[in-house]
């Protein structure tokens, strides 16, 4: 995903989308941790990350990250398989907002 980005997806073996962990849950995971590289990324991530479609409208997509106050959300197909992920700074960049 993009170095930008400020996450990073978790994947399953099949691809499926699993989870995300954050730049900031990684800050918090080294302050707070005796160990942090020990970690696993299950207990870190968050399990239920903003997703949208290949097929939802730019402006949806921009709804949603604007209504629930977040940068980005991962595209994903209708098994969950991760096809990219959608900053909000590239919505801006098409200059149709």
């Amino acid at each position: 995903m993009s170095q930008r980005a400020g996450r990073n997806t978790v994947v399953n073996d099949e691809g499926i989308l699993c989870g995300v962990i954050s730049d900031g849950d990684l800050r918090r995971l080294i302050e707070n941790s005796p160990d942090p590289l020990r970690l696993l990324a299950g207990p870190c991530m968050t399990r239920a990350p903003k997703t949208i479609t290949e097929d939802e409208l730019a402006t949806a997509a921009l709804a949603k990250m604007e209504g629930l106050k977040i940068t980005s959300v991962v595209v994903v197909d209708e098994r969950r398989r991760i096809l990219g992920l959608l900053h909000i700074r590239d919505l801006w960049r098409t200059q149709m907002f």
